[in-house]
């Protein structure tokens, strides 16, 4: 029941994140490429954007910690890295979301240490759209082979 609780949590709080980047996404690149200010909306935006996150990477590791696939993954060490679902949720999904997180990390930190706001925008615009990407990428979305999981 806890797996469950915190699986349907991780699938739900996807979306939210994917809706929060894109539109941190949007505001950023509007406000660099329209020279805007950075205005207190686009700073709160990226900050719950980055919040959200590493919320999504708590409840991340902690599936990894109690999942059954997981479990069996790591009951099974020696032949792993040769099955391509075992290989996807013991390292693959793990290193990709983390490599995507940090970039929307560091990317909200070089965007404080930003002497103007047009880079504020510009590396907010970079630093997440990569992020997205790599979130894109890493998702085990419905109509990917073998690793594929339902909506939610």
């Amino acid at each position: 029941m806890l797996y469950s609780f915190f699986l349907t949590s991780h699938s739900v709080l996807r979306y939210v994140l994917l809706i929060l980047l894109i539109l941190t996404l949007i505001k950023s690149f509007r406000g660099w490429q329209k020279h805007l200010p950075f205005d207190a909306i686009t700073d709160r935006l990226s900050f719950f954007t980055t919040v959200t996150a590493h919320l999504q990477l708590l409840i991340g590791l902690i599936l990894y910690w109690i999942s059954p696939i997981l479990n069996y993954g790591r009951s099974h060490a020696a032949g792993w890295m040769a099955d391509h679902f075992l290989r996807y949720w013991m390292m693959e999904h793990l290193v990709g979301m983390l490599l995507a997180i940090a970039l929307i990390t560091v990317g909200r930190i070089l965007m404080k240490k930003a002497n103007n706001d047009m880079q504020k925008h510009k590396r907010i615009f970079i630093y997440f759209a990569i992020g997205l990407l790599i979130t894109l990428l890493m998702i085990p979305w419905p109509f990917r082979e073998i690793i594929g999981r339902s909506w939610l």
